[in-house]
C-alpha cells in the first residue's frame, strides 16, 4: 500500500549565466546587450527521482503566469529593460510543492560610449 509523502522536496539554484556562469546568485544586474540569460535548478526529494521531478517557474514582471518544465533550466533572450524575479518550485510525485528559489534580476541600459579622445 502505497503513502504519499507530505514533506515538501527542496531546491536550490545551481547557476545563473549571462555571458558567464555567476554561480547561484540571489540578485544579478544584466546589461541590455547581453541577449541571453539562462537560469539552472535542481530539486531534491527523497520520494522521487530527479529524473522524475517536475519544475513549475516564472519570471515576474515579464511572464506571471507559472510554467511547468521537467528540465532543470530556463532559458530568456532579448527581455527588455526593467526589473524581474524569477521564482521557480520542485514538485514531488506527490504533488508537494518546495518553497521557490529566487533571483532577482535588473537589466539595465547599456552605459553610453566613451567618445573619442581629442588628439
Amino acid at each position: 500500500r502505497y503513502r504519499p509523502s507530505r514533506t515538501p522536496p527542496s531546491i536550490r539554484m545551481v547557476a545563473v549565466i549571462a555571458e558567464r556562469n555567476c554561480g547561484p546568485v540571489e540578485q544579478l544586474d544584466v546589461l541590455a546587450s547581453q541577449d541571453y540569460l539562462r537560469f539552472e535548478f535542481q530539486g531534491a526529494s527523497l520520494q522521487t527521482p530527479s529524473n522524475r521531478m517536475i519544475y513549475v517557474y516564472r519570471l515576474r514582471g515579464y511572464q506571471d503566469q507559472w510554467q511547468v518544465t521537467r528540465m532543470n533550466r530556463v532559458e530568456y533572450t532579448g527581455l527588455p529593460i526593467g526589473q524581474y524575479l524569477f521564482e521557480v518550485k520542485a514538485v514531488d510525485r506527490d504533488l508537494n510543492y518546495s518553497e521557490p528559489a529566487l533571483v532577482r534580476v535588473s537589466v539595465v541600459p547599456d552605459p553610453p560610449a566613451e567618445p573619442c579622445p581629442k588628439p
